[in-house]
């Protein structure tokens, strides 16, 4: 079908709003600017017609309610929310709201045209799809609705007939009518939606709904797409042994956690579901061929039209973009000692290119070898140094000195460098690249939504920068000492020397880490660490706190923290013996706060750069309640300042 305009007849003018609105389906001009092609669908609700854009010459898709219900306060302001939260979902795999406009009838929405078919007509068309081909049309609609949920909007109405096919192999998702955002709370049976798709709590009145019912939504069609016929009844799981000869075995375990009826035993991310379906793909050829869509037909298809909802008006048009790769490029590696189903995140091993935190904007660089000539080879030990690499730096200056070419200056560089390759072999565990769910289903609102995150691999301190180890970056004069405003800041302390150094600013532990040329750890780092792989709770596991794990408040809890820290190290260390992760002291992190940040952090190597007032803190101290002790716990302080109950430790990359 081409894109040449349409031939406007001369006497079409602007008509006066019809006293039946049913009629707004009739040809005719929209506000002067859009010429009615021909209807694509009405209901109860409302009507969806096929237009030209005269101005920029393109078709479009024009939705609106029904005369009656556009004069009613509730219900335009429902269509009026849709359009505003669609309009704030860029992405290829949602459809595209251009305008919402008035004129004598009410509001209308201008929607992008996508040539081709919806997910129904081809199903019917095919009865099922190979298991390929139908998780090559999920992969997209998972990257469209994950994108919705991380902006905080829930669609709570998945199904074939929402779901475009482009001509040009583009998937697109549509109709919001029914969605929600996560700030309006809504609740079984008030809901609505089309009941084959539906989730459990959406039948349960007074059963909190949330994105969880869209998981379940897309589990369901991904059934339905490779095993064809009858779906399970409403608000039930699909049977997956229908799949048993269909789909491997690997397939069905996502489609139990998806469709699990307990919204809490379910995947609580689509990002979850994008790294299960890389898992899948891994060892499985992962061309897949192109599945035909059929255009419409230009004048007979009319495509009936399932209202679920006091505004799905059901769309059926539009596209031009094509999907991009996915989210994951990396290679996604399963414990096989783990079930597919087992409620962590996807163990994975990511293959990334170093992009180290040490040299992140936020970490001032290494202090500069102000001696050195403009050499290129000095240049590149530089460079070293500011990148954190101190063990390919030591190689360099061990070759200065072969030449003899090792000055004073660098001669005293070459002992602090060596010194501290030492130590990072001693003293900072390694880390390993991999993915993990960063978040807390349950824990406060800046802890969610739980997101995949993956990381390069790197070191970090074992324990806390103790005191001993501050004084000495003092003395050089690279540290500004710490502000001793406490009986609690233990530089001042007798006996403080192997404590942790506390009563320091965010700038106070960003120089001492520079003096080592590493950097302190992103947040994501931090957590990572802290909790690995899994979704443990605690630095340790999920056991409640106690004292022979962490220091912490004895006043506010169960603990042994009355009168300040612990010597560094003196609790067990977790399980990847690291010290002190959870109480002691808290811990500055290189990333800013904002309690938002989860619904936007990127999915590799994250850190939080936007600036506001205050830097991210980390891991509870020995003044906190045994719920601050909590992996996934986030709390934030103004940089300036010192606290005693703040401390830090440094991070670094790992080298080639």
């Amino acid at each position: 079908m081409g894109e040449e305009s349409p031939t406007l007849d001369e006497r079409t003018v602007r008509r006066e709003p019809p006293r039946d609105g049913r009629k707004a389906t009739a040809a005719g001009t929209i506000a002067d600017k859009y010429e009615i092609l021909s209807p694509l669908g009405s209901g109860g609700m409302g009507v969806v017609q096929l237009a030209w854009d005269r101005v920029l010459r393109r078709k479009v898709v024009l939705k609106r309610m029904h005369y009656e219900l556009a004069s009613t306060p509730g219900y335009r302001e429902r269509f009026m929310n849709e359009a505003r939260a669609v309009a704030g979902l860029k992405h290829p795999n949602i459809v595209v709201v251009h305008d919402l406009d008035f004129d004598e009838q009410g509001a209308f929405m201008v929607l992008e045209h996508v040539e081709g078919e919806d997910l129904a007509s081809l199903l019917q068309r095919r009865g099922r799809l190979p298991w390929k081909e139908a998780t090559a049309l999920i992969r997209p609609l998972a990257e469209g609705l994950y994108h919705a949920h991380r902006q905080g909007v829930w669609h709570r109405d998945v199904k074939p007939g929402n779901v475009l096919l482009g001509t040009d192999g583009t998937v697109k998702l549509v109709d919001f009518g029914i969605a929600r955002t996560r700030h309006q709370h809504t609740f079984g049976v008030s809901g609505m939606g089309t009941p084959a798709y539906m989730a459990p709590e959406q039948f349960q009145e007074g059963e909190l709904v949330d994105h969880r019912a869209d998981v379940f939504a897309l589990g369901k069609l991904w059934h339905q797409l490779i095993a064809g016929g009858k779906l399970s009844p409403p608000g039930q799981p699909p049977r997956l042994e229908d799949l048993t000869t269909l789909a491997p075995a690997g397939l069905n375990a996502i489609l139990a956690r998806m469709t699990a009826a307990d919204p809490g035993a379910r995947y609580y991310s689509l990002g979850e579901v994008l790294l299960a379906i890389e898992v899948l793909l891994e060892d499985r050829d992962r061309t897949v061929p192109r599945i035909e869509v059929q255009p419409r037909p230009r004048s007979t298809y009319r495509r009936p039209i399932l209202l679920a909802g006091l505004l799905a008006l059901g769309l059926a048009f539009w596209v031009l973009d094509r999907r991009p790769p996915a989210s994951f490029e990396e290679r996604f590696a399963v414990d096989p000692g783990k079930p597919a189903i087992e409620q962590t995140v996807v163990e994975a091993e990511a293959r990334v290119q170093p992009s180290p935190l040490g040299a992140e904007s936020t970490s001032p660089a290494s202090p500069p070898i102000t001696s050195l000539q403009p050499e290129p080879r000095r240049k590149e030990l530089q460079a070293l140094l500011d990148a954190g690499k101190v063990a390919r730096a030591a190689a360099l200056l061990e070759e200065f000195a072969r030449r003899g070419t090792l000055e004073d200056d660098l001669a005293a560089l070459r002992r602090r460098v060596l010194e501290e390759v030492n130590y990072r072999k001693d003293h900072m565990p390694v880390v390993p690249a991999g993915c993990f769910s960063m978040g807390r289903q349950d824990g406060r609102y800046d802890e969610q939504p739980v997101h995949p995150v993956c990381l390069e691999g790197f070191r970090l301190d074992r324990t806390e920068v103790e005191v001993g180890a501050y004084r000495r970056c003092v003395q050089a004069g690279a540290c500004a000492p710490p502000v001793a405003y406490s009986e609690f800041c233990n530089d001042r302390r007798p006996g403080g020397e192997t404590h942790p150094v506390n009563c320091v600013s965010w700038r106070h532990a960003v120089e001492f880490c520079r003096w080592r040329f590493a950097s302190l750890s992103s947040e994501a780092q931090w957590e990572f660490a802290a909790r690995g792989r899994g979704t443990r709770l605690y630095p340790w596991g999920e056991d409640p706190p106690d004292c022979t794990r962490s220091h912490f408040s004895s006043e506010r809890g169960p603990g042994c923290g009355a009168s300040g820290t612990a010597a560094a190290c003196s609790r067990e260390p977790d399980r990847a013996a690291f010290c002190d992760l959870a109480g002691n002291l808290a811990e500055w992190v290189l990333d800013w706060y904002n309690d938002g940040y989860y619904a936007h952090s990127a999915e590799r190597n994250p850190l939080n750069e936007e600036q506001s007032t205050e830097r991210v803190v980390r891991g509870g101290s020995w003044y906190s309640r045994p719920e601050e002790l909590a992996a996934t716990a986030r709390s934030a302080r103004v940089p300036a300042e010192a606290s005693d109950v703040i401390g830090f430790r440094c991070a670094s990359p790992l080298e080639d």
